[in-house]
């Protein structure tokens, strides 16, 4: 994938991730609480929750504790990290823990590069996980060697990276009738991953490779009726950030646009696939 100002879109989502994702990626993250937790055997244990965004992975991973430890949750969990390279999703991610009032004292949330670990140990974490960071920093290899470097030998990555992204794919779309002619570049431009490219990655970045597992998940992403899809498709900092260099007038278009890009598939089920690839990887 190409390399992306990501951290100028994220300071700038830290207040709307969960709204403009429509939630896709907390179910991901819940399914990833599910892979974690069996890998959780004390509260020593040590959890790095990286490029983090607003604490998706980090609230889903706390409620799940509350749940199973109701009334000791804070004895109960185990000592997590949160980084990303936002200060404002850092922010972010402290006011909504604090909001929903999950146990903070054990969670350390700081400003760190995903590519650049700069602070934290190496071999210091049993597990880590990484919702979708990994590909969308620009460079996977550095954020993969960072991740070798600070796990415990014997410790875990739980990892998701798309394989197929079905907003960015229709906004494609969508690009190519309202400026044909027009090379569809950035983001929208985006090759999706295969697995032997996922695989080729984690190995070559220190992993083990008879110690990797990768499966398939999706979710839908749905809207109900032409103004919500309208909103999906054209408001919002994420179709801002894709739309960035179109002129005024190719923006206006898109909405007209959006029915002759949808397939039938796509307007029959009023939603757009997202599947990912879902990581476990051992050192």
């Amino acid at each position: 994938m190409p390399s992306l100002p990501m951290s100028n879109l994220n300071n700038s989502m830290s207040q709307t991730y969960d709204r403009e994702n429509r939630g896709i990626p907390r179910l991901f993250a819940r399914h990833l609480v599910s892979l974690v937790s069996r890998h959780i055997h004390s509260p020593t244990t040590r959890i790095h929750d990286n490029a983090c965004g607003p604490a998706v992975f980090t609230s889903e991973l706390l409620k799940s504790l509350h749940s199973d430890h109701p009334g000791s949750a804070a004895a109960a969990c185990p000592r997590i990290t949160a980084t990303d390279i936002s200060a404002e999703m850092i922010a972010a991610t402290t006011d909504f823990l604090k909001d929903n009032n999950h146990i903070t004292e054990n969670v350390d949330a700081r400003v760190i590069d995903s590519t650049n670990l700069a602070g934290l140990r190496e071999e210091v974490f049993d597990i880590s996980v990484t919702n979708f960071g990994i590909w969308l920093t620009g460079k996977p290899h550095e954020a993969l060697c960072e991740v070798v470097r600070t796990l415990k030998p014997g410790g875990v990555a739980v990892m998701t990276a798309w394989k197929w992204h079905g907003w960015l794919d229709l906004m494609g779309r969508i690009s190519r009738v309202v400026r044909p002619g027009v090379e569809v570049r950035g983001v929208l431009a985006n090759r999706f991953l295969d697995e032997e490219g996922v695989m080729d990655a984690l190995v070559n970045a220190g992993f083990e490779a008879g110690r990797i597992e990768v499966e398939e998940r999706t979710e839908m992403l749905m809207w109900d009726g032409e103004e919500d899809l309208r909103a999906l498709m054209c408001e919002g900092d994420f179709a801002r950030f894709a739309m960035k260099d179109w002129e005024a007038s190719e923006r206006d278009a898109v909405p007209d646009a959006i029915e002759q890009a949808l397939t039938d598939q796509e307007k029959l089920q009023s939603a757009l696939a997202k599947t990912a690839w879902v990581i476990t990887a051992g050192k």
